[in-house]
């Protein structure tokens, strides 16, 4: 499905006017769409670009904690595997699930401090989270 999706992505942009594609612009999407080769390819196409990620769409070779071992860790845990080759940094962060997301415009400086409820405190606290969830977060209607 992947190969579909990155044929449907490419052929849409090639169908932006001129004056759009040069703008510096994001590109968001949720993890029904995204994965590392998207990620990729939307990068050498001059497109920055974030989306959450399945846990088994991260590669053997990008080798993140597991989810189990995550949830293990405080909230506001943060791991990190950035590719200087091609530019990709795929995250996982512990909010009250696991999350994975793959950037090429942001990794996780800076980090931002998110207003999270504790159930065990009965407090909000205040968590780090990574840039790139920050930006998926504000790009997709939760701010």
């Amino acid at each position: 499905m992947e190969k579909e999706v990155l044929a449907t992505m490419c052929h849409l942009l090639d169908q932006l006017p001129p004056r759009i594609k040069t703008l510096p612009l994001r590109l968001y999407a949720d993890n029904y769409f995204s994965g590392v080769p998207l990620a990729v390819e939307m990068a050498s196409c001059g497109y920055a670009f974030t989306g959450t990620i399945h846990q088994n769409r991260v590669p053997n070779s990008r080798p993140l904690p597991g989810v189990r071992a995550m949830k293990r860790n405080e909230r506001g845990s943060i791991a990190i595997v950035f590719d200087e080759a091609d530019k990709v940094a795929p995250v996982r962060w512990k909010d009250n699930a696991v999350v994975t997301v793959v950037s090429t415009s942001s990794a996780t400086n800076p980090t931002h401090n998110a207003a999270r409820w504790s159930s065990a405190e009965k407090k909000k606290i205040i968590v780090q989270q990574p840039n790139s969830i920050h930006l998926y977060n504000k790009s997709n209607g939760w701010y």
